[in-house]
């Protein structure tokens, strides 16, 4: 039934792909949220009712890769995740604090130490400029890649 709904609501905002995205991304974006809410958030970004060229760059591929980083599908979280990290490349914010998070812990906990202490680092130099270092959902995205990095692949 959950599904169904989730469906209709899709058809009825398929002219406006991006409040899915934004539902999505309410789920995604707070530690405290349910499997089942990322779970929702990946099946609305994955839906064929969503342009397919949405689905290959931002603002899905992060909100995509969050929510398989939530479940614990790592390697599938780190390629949403890369994508949405070179897709944004370009932006004048750049690199945009989520994709960092989310991809060094999603590095950590498939195993890649190196890697996540490296996009870790990359995230906290991103922080200090001006746009992020006052930007308290950025903030908590380095807290938790912070105590996730530091954790799983202590130096």
């Amino acid at each position: 039934m959950r599904r169904h709904a989730i469906v209709r609501l899709a058809e009825f905002e398929e002219a406006n792909g991006l409040a899915i995205n934004q539902r999505s991304w309410k789920a995604v974006k707070r530690p405290d949220s349910t499997a089942a809410e990322h779970g929702e958030a990946e099946f609305l970004t994955r839906l064929k009712l969503v342009p397919d060229t949405w689905l290959g760059g931002p603002p899905w591929q992060k909100v995509l890769g969050i929510a398989r980083n939530r479940v614990g599908s790592y390697p599938e979280a780190i390629d949403a995740l890369t994508g949405s990290e070179r897709a944004n490349a370009g932006e004048e914010d750049a690199p945009l604090p989520a994709d960092l998070a989310f991809l060094a812990k999603a590095l950590a906990m498939n195993g890649d130490a190196e890697k996540a202490r490296k996009k870790l680092a990359w995230l906290r130099d991103a922080m200090k400029k001006p746009r992020w270092e006052k930007d308290a959902e950025a903030q908590v995205f380095l807290l938790e890649a912070e105590a996730v990095v530091e954790e799983v692949s202590p130096k």
